[in-house]
């Protein structure tokens, strides 16, 4: 690997967070320079070297994943967590807002892996990663696992795993999109050629309102820049992604706004980049890193006011080699992961006195080290693929015992071709994670309140079977799942007090449910989808399982006349009245987006989009403080490619 590739991650990697960000410009400037002089003026079209979230031997035996193309959504949808709420199995879990997260066949917070890239989206909120600092105008693809995927990736994805890719397609491109009672608005122009892509983003929006006319604090701006290339030296290909994130005025939505408690994030900021070698029999080399800090601002009328800034860098490397030997291709690899300056300090100020105090709430560091395999055998109709992880993985707190975990996880499956059409398959997987550095270690001030946590936490582990059944017609494409999970020593959140919430390791859990998808093209320009899920869970003591979303089908059709498309897409939401611990029940839900666009000429298109057409007041998520969701929002975009 050239020298200026590894001069540029030694300059990122050991700088301090605040001092990456006042730099962040520059240094972008300056290591893309330093990667574009080198680049091949012959190369004819860009590439992004992007490796799917699945074994690649056995990736069609790896359980139900999709891949979503941003761009073919009926109506604008900011954020990686609203996308994928679209795909059967997936519902939203904590509270509203740009922060929303996601829960992946009942499973959420922590247990399901968010990447960009191969960089691992890491988090020290308690409701997990969002991935919401991602500007969807900049990615062209989302790829979702179910169940879980904790060979080729980290130990800790027991529920899945959600993977985003940056839009590097050759040409011009610049869009804009306003409407709503938000005024929400988005631009976001992004340029490739030969040798280089560059793509910068701003979207914005104001609170926004429920049908019934309840203010939701659900304001925020951000703004971002992607920069990258490609080179080929001899018989490698070589890719630098790069993106900084900058958000400010986030607000976090929850029903004791604003007479409770007021939370806010003043400012959010992410910076990441990797650089990846694609060499011969398909071996994959990559380094990456990740720093970001989060100021968090919670406020109670007339009490105090809590401010808490957080920050981190994460940083890795993973090998990955193949070997096609016919029938039976493998590959093995090996990972490092690791976390620094994890660190987060708190400030409160008595409302009334204006008197403060300060502490430092976390402090910590963590390592991982991993090696894994996996491989597939091909005879007749009948296709066999395994797998497994070894990681090892230290935590690390100041004033407190360092702690150790070592995990073997796997998956074994197989799928059979009953005809030229049809496949069954069935796969059994096993999963573990361990706590994350929040749950054991921050005692403190979070959006939702306080927090407490738990440095005796044991490992989750989580045993998976999945059963599926394939079609493939010349007209019509179907997937079937049907799953069960079992889930010991489960972390989940404990109200002690109706404002402060710890951790405990409850006996064990279970999960079952079953998705489904098809697609129907029913003559030239017209294909209908429909989808849905059935989901259910309980604790070994017959109590409801957290974070199991509600049951739901999906509809949709898109049309194509001419220079005229359309495109609509139905969600029922089934009501869900049996509550866990930290929950509420919910009523069902009618959800219609909807987009009609034309094409003006000179590759400028024109679309008017709507979401919540039916304007149905519901609760977003099961969570005991969520919200009801945004009222009817009607916009215009406006996009050029050239």
């Amino acid at each position: 690997m050239c020298c200026e590739y590894l001069t540029c991650l030694a300059l990122l990697a050991s700088s301090r967070a605040p001092l990456i960000f006042k730099l962040a410009p520059f240094l972008v400037v300056v290591c893309s320079l330093a990667f574009f002089s080198s680049v091949v003026a012959a190369l004819e079209e860009v590439t992004v070297l992007a490796r799917k979230p699945v074994n690649e031997a056995g990736e069609s035996l790896h359980g139900f994943s999709s891949l979503l193309l941003v761009d073919q959504q009926p109506a604008p949808l900011g954020t990686v967590s609203a996308l994928v709420e679209q795909l059967p199995g997936v519902g939203f879990s904590g509270q509203g807002g740009l922060f929303q997260t996601i829960s992946v066949r009942g499973v959420s917070r922590h247990r399901v892996g968010n990447y960009y890239l191969d960089i691992p989206l890491t988090s020290q909120r308690r409701a997990g990663t969002a991935g919401s600092f991602i500007d969807t105008a900049l990615v062209s693809t989302l790829e979702l696992v179910r169940g879980p995927a904790t060979t080729s990736y980290g130990s800790g994805n027991i529920g899945g795993l959600l993977r985003s890719s940056p839009n590097v397609a050759p040409g011009m491109e610049a869009s804009l999109s306003w409407g709503g009672s938000s005024d929400e608005n988005a631009q976001a122009l992004r340029f490739a050629g030969q040798s280089g892509f560059v793509g910068m983003s701003h979207r914005g929006a104001n609170n926004a309102e429920t049908p019934d006319g309840v203010a939701l604090n659900t304001g925020f701006e951000q703004y971002n820049l992607l920069l990258g290339g490609h080179r080929t030296l001899g018989n490698a290909d070589y890719s630098l992604t790069s993106l900084v994130s900058h958000g400010e005025h986030i607000g976090k939505s929850n029903s004791q706004y604003p007479v409770e408690r007021i939370t806010n994030y003043p400012r959010e900021r992410h910076w990441l980049a990797q650089i990846s070698r694609l060499g011969e029999h398909g071996s994959e080399s990559a380094l990456f890193f990740h720093t970001q800090d989060l100021q968090t601002d919670v406020l109670r009328p007339g009490q105090r006011r809590n401010e808490v800034y957080s920050q981190s860098l994460d940083f890795g490397a993973r090998q990955v080699f193949r070997r096609d030997r016919g029938s039976s291709p493998f590959e093995f690899g090996f990972e490092y992961q690791g976390r620094r300056n994890v660190d987060a300090r708190e400030t409160e100020t008595d409302v009334e006195s204006g008197s403060s105090r300060s502490q430092r709430l976390l402090q910590a560091e963590q390592d991982e080290l991993a090696t894994f395999i996996q491989g597939q055998w091909s005879g007749g109709p009948w296709q066999l693929s395994a797998g497994a992880r070894l990681s090892a993985l230290k935590q690390d707190a100041v004033g407190l015992s360092s702690s150790a975990d070592n995990f073997v996880t796997g998956f074994a499956g197989g799928n059979w071709s009953v005809s030229e059409q049809s496949t069954l398959t069935a796969e059994v997987s096993r999963g573990a994670r361990a706590a994350n550095l929040s749950e054991k270690y921050f005692s403190g001030t979070t959006g939702r309140g306080q927090v407490l946590g738990n440095p005796r936490l044991a490992p989750e582990n989580a045993n998976s079977i999945d059963l599926g059944y394939s079609y493939q017609g010349p007209n019509i494409e179907l997937e079937i799942h049907a799953y069960y999970m079992d889930l010991h020593d489960f972390i989940e959140r404990l109200d002690i007090t109706p404002q402060l919430t710890a951790f405990r390791n409850s006996e064990g859990a279970r999960i079952q449910g079953t998705e489904f998808i098809a697609n129907w093209h029913v003559m030239a320009g017209l294909i209908l989808t429909t989808g849905g899920h059935y989901q259910d869970g309980e604790t070994d003591g017959g109590e409801p399982l957290q974070d199991v979303a509600p049951s739901k089908v999906l509809l949709g059709a898109s049309y194509q006349w001419n220079k005229w498309q359309a495109a609509l897409s139905y969600q029922y939401r089934f009501e869900k009245s049996r509550a866990a611990l930290g929950e509420q029940a919910v009523d069902n839900a009618q959800l219609l987006s909807g987009s009609i666009s034309m094409d003006l000429g000179a590759s400028v298109s024109m679309s008017f989009w709507g979401r919540n057409l039916l304007d149905d007041s519901y609760l977003v998520t099961t969570d005991d403080l969520s919200t009801n969701g945004e009222q009817r929002a009607i916009g215009v975009r406006f996009v050029w490619r050239n």
